[in-house]
């Protein structure tokens, strides 16, 4: 199951969730994690925009996670996050769907990465984040 990882240095890469899958996003994550719905993804140029959804560290502002910029950029649909809520530590991008017939989290496919990429590559360049947006790109691997 892949995901999009972006890391509080603004590393952006597309990465396996090991087995179990919420076990594996709280790895990901370092720690418990939340399930939230960014208003910044809604806005990106992909067919699927409603069914994103961003893993983020339950605890992270309690323990003293480092601020994630973009995160919270792609949270608050802002780039100038100052007076909202702030996203800590590394994150994770996916979807959600269906398992088994009930709702779950589920990863993104290779279509799905390639356009979230392409879009989130966009907003970024458009909002201020050039250096975050030329990471997407040497670190795309399917």
């Amino acid at each position: 199951m892949k995901a999009i990882k972006i890391t509080t240095d603004n590393e952006i890469k597309v990465v396996t969730v090991p087995e179990p899958t919420w076990k594996g996003m709280g790895q990901l994550v370092g720690g418990h994690f939340e399930h939230v719905r960014p208003w910044g993804l809604y806005n990106l140029d992909t067919p699927y925009k409603k069914s994103l959804c961003m893993i983020v560290n339950e605890e992270g502002r309690l323990i003293g996670l480092e601020h994630n910029l973009v995160g919270t950029a792609l949270y608050n649909n802002t780039p100038t996050p100052l007076g909202f809520e702030p996203i800590v530590g590394d994150i994770l991008i996916m979807t959600e769907g269906f398992v088994n017939g009930e709702p779950d989290i589920v990863g993104l496919d290779d279509e799905q990465v390639k356009v979230l990429i392409e879009s989130m590559s966009q907003w970024l360049q458009d909002n201020g984040f050039e250096e975050a947006s030329k990471a997407i790109d040497c670190k795309f691997e399917l």
